[in-house]
């Protein structure tokens, strides 16, 4: 098979996921092949978005090596005079804020923000792949959580692109959430 368009000094391909990740590129992209599209037919490829640091002297601009771990699907891509760099699949996945102030024995809320290049639809499921449904949209969204959140609620990122069921092959990416509890400050002084 022949994919046009990309060089490397080294290629990885990851079972975990089913792409060929391509390091040495010269960009700051990580070009990435999809093997599960079509082994007979073109090759599409996805250009995942990977910015390397700025503002750190001797950072190089391009990668060399990668790895991907077949389990959790996480890329390592090590860059000079800056360390190793991790993500998985180019996809980010926050929360803010995290830990989440609250005041003992209560709740909390917070902002879940995604950016998943490599995904058309995602949802976001409660404590498992399959567990109550959060929010649903592109690969790109934001959605507010009440103040029902609890301290290891896990928010698990389903890539649900055309149809694709709700299992953990199919886990983008998971984020815990926690609390970080308080004591209410006591107004006034005590009488004597």
């Amino acid at each position: 098979m022949t994919v046009s368009g990309v060089g490397a000094d080294e290629i990885w391909y990851n079972p975990g996921d089913q792409r060929v990740y391509f390091g040495g590129y010269q960009s700051i992209n990580v070009p990435v092949v999809d093997a599960r599209i079509n082994a007979t037919g073109p090759v599409a490829m996805l250009v995942i978005g990977h910015t390397v640091p700025t503002g750190q002297t001797g950072v190089a601009q391009t990668t060399h090596s990668i790895a991907a771990d077949e389990v959790n699907r996480k890329v390592f891509i090590p860059v000079s005079n800056a360390g190793i760099q991790v993500w998985r699949n180019g996809s980010t996945v926050a929360a803010t804020p995290n830990p989440i102030p609250v005041a003992l024995g209560a709740y909390g809320a917070t902002t879940l923000n995604w950016n998943i290049p490599n995904a058309q639809n995602v949802e976001i499921h409660l404590n498992s792949p399959d567990g109550p449904l959060l929010a649903s949209g592109t690969g790109r969204g934001s959605v507010q959580t009440g103040a029902w959140v609890r301290h290891g609620t896990t928010f698990y990122v389903q890539n649900v692109t055309g149809g694709l069921p709700l299992t953990s092959a199919n886990t983008l990416d998971t984020i815990v959430a926690d609390l970080q509890y308080h004591t209410a400050a006591t107004a006034g002084t005590p009488s004597r």
